[in-house]
């Protein structure tokens, strides 16, 4: 992208970072030393965009594993609270709801994932079409 080949140059590498860290595009061009229209152009480009893509993913997959990582914890206090009975009524309450709704969307996610196993299973059975 950046001189005759098609290694990203300093700059959008730079204008990367800033895209996963800056609320608008003019921070993020100005983070990176570039102007808006010029950041507006690289996103066009399909290998600029396909970088930055990945970087984002990269970033979601990190934040996801820290997450995931401190679920145990957070469901250990959201039990500690739910079975103590000197907890106020309205914080019981709360995490009674907290629990509740994310049992019912583990099960609606259970319930798509299941039809869209059997929606795959059925296409790949009936051929290409």
């Amino acid at each position: 992208m950046s001189g005759h080949g098609s290694k990203r140059g300093r700059k959008q590498e730079a204008a990367i970072a800033a895209l996963l860290s800056c609320s608008s595009l003019r921070a993020t061009a100005q983070s990176a030393g570039i102007s808006a229209i010029t950041l507006q152009r690289w996103l066009k480009i399909p290998e600029f965009a396909k970088a930055f893509r990945e970087a984002r993913l990269n970033v979601s997959a990190q934040a996801e594993g820290r997450l995931l990582a401190m679920m145990s914890d957070a469901l250990s206090v959201l039990k500690e609270i739910l079975l103590d009975p000197k907890a106020p009524p309205s914080s019981r309450i709360s995490v009674a709801s907290i629990i509740l709704n994310r049992g019912v969307q583990i099960n609606h996610l259970d319930d798509l994932d299941a039809r869209l196993a059997e929606i795959e299973r059925r296409a790949e059975a009936s051929g290409p079409a």
